[in-house]
């Protein structure tokens, strides 16, 4: 999935200055890209439901999403053993 920080550290790192106005956009493009195309595949394959059954559809998709980041998003910030100092 698109992840902006890391992604972009190594898209920078990779080119050199002289490709960096020709790589940056493109980068962006195929990270609006990765969000929008599910959306309209989506939409393509409900639009004949009705709009009630689309809108609790879209509800337990979005609250599934929310259960499986809620760990990552709820932990302290000192409980990421990757950024823990080593003393």
């Amino acid at each position: 999935m698109f992840t902006p920080r890391g992604s972009l550290t190594l898209v920078i790192s990779a080119s050199d200055a002289n490709e960096r106005a020709r790589v940056l956009p493109t980068f962006l493009i195929a990270g609006f890209a990765e969000l929008w195309v599910p959306v309209l595949c989506l939409k393509i394959a409900l639009q004949d439901l009705s709009p009630r059954v689309r809108r609790v559809i879209f509800a337990v998709i979005a609250g599934l999403g929310s259960l499986a980041v809620a760990p990552v998003l709820v932990r302290p910030p000192d409980a990421n053993p990757a950024l823990a100092t080593s003393s």
